[in-house]
């Protein structure tokens, strides 16, 4: 059920991390893979495989052109509603379809900032063509050097026409996208404090762990009360611990980076922040 995230960026963990462990982002993804007969997670090398041969010719079987275009245009709608109910861009496309198709999430498919092609009105007739305009997309924490590799995909866009796919269509007069979009031009959502919780990937991976290991047996229906924090620690220790927990001295024990923790507040409180971050992201 857990979704693995592959990046070393930490910010780009978070950000990935904000959407893949909420409950109700998992429980969609599990009426899709019901919806499209997915039984068996595909390796994120085989991806394209998953897309194209599962999803766009059921599987196995030779399917007419007209039948794909469809099967691909369902499918398409399907994750736009997932970004449109999570209030997410484009750039997290990529990062629900391998949440999918393969419950992974490689190193180098999410983008806190990207180039953009937006359309400017709509073509009265066909020698009236459309119009665009050109923009760069920027999360609360993109950092200049991702701008700039935007501005490199722009300026290839204006040398060698690169199609790129628009956001999903929103219209400002249904009540639930003009909130998208309104939210969208507010721009930061997230309080700055939380997001920038855990100071390290290691930090932030440690609570992914305790976060899962608290409330899996919730999400498979099994309990309805999640682990406590003494059993997670239990729990977590024997699991990540060389020697599970057995060590010959105290000394020994000190050094462990599992067994040292003691503390049974360090795990509530990161638990705590990780909870406010799922909820208000």
């Amino acid at each position: 059920m857990k979704i693995d995230i592959q990046t070393p960026d930490k910010k780009h963990a978070t950000d990935i991390a904000m959407l893949v462990d909420k409950p109700e982002f998992l429980q969609a993804i599990g009426k899709l893979r019901k919806k499209w007969g997915i039984k068996k997670l595909y390796k994120p090398s085989a991806f394209r495989v998953f897309l194209e041969f599962h999803i766009m010719t059921n599987c196995d079987t030779m399917a007419a052109e007209e039948e794909v275009k469809k099967r691909l245009s369902d499918f398409n709608k399907d994750i736009d509603l997932i970004l449109k109910r999570f209030n997410r861009g484009r750039n997290f496309k990529l990062v629900v379809e391998y949440a999918l198709g393969t419950g992974t999430v490689p190193n180098g498919i999410y983008r806190s900032c990207y180039f953009d092609v937006v359309k400017i009105g709509e073509p009265e007739d066909l020698n009236n063509p459309e119009r665009y305009q050109y923009t760069i997309v920027l999360s609360p924490r993109t950092e200049l050097k991702e701008v700039v590799n935007a501005y490199k995909e722009f300026k290839e866009h204006i040398k060698g026409k690169i199609d790129f796919e628009s956001l999903a269509n929103l219209d400002v007069e249904i009540s639930t996208d003009k909130e998208l979009i309104e939210q969208y031009h507010r721009g930061n959502i997230y309080k700055s404090a939380d997001i920038d919780k855990f100071k390290t990937l290691k930090e932030l991976d440690r609570t992914r762990e305790w976060y899962w290991i608290a409330f899996k047996d919730v999400y498979k229906g099994d309990v309805k009360k999640r682990k406590s924090s003494e059993e997670v620690l239990d729990e977590w220790q024997k699991e990540k611990c060389p020697v599970k927990t057995e060590h010959e001295d105290i000394a020994s024990k000190l050094k462990c980076p599992y067994c040292s923790i003691e503390d049974i507040n360090i795990i509530d409180q990161a638990l705590s922040s990780y909870l406010k971050l799922l909820q208000f992201s």
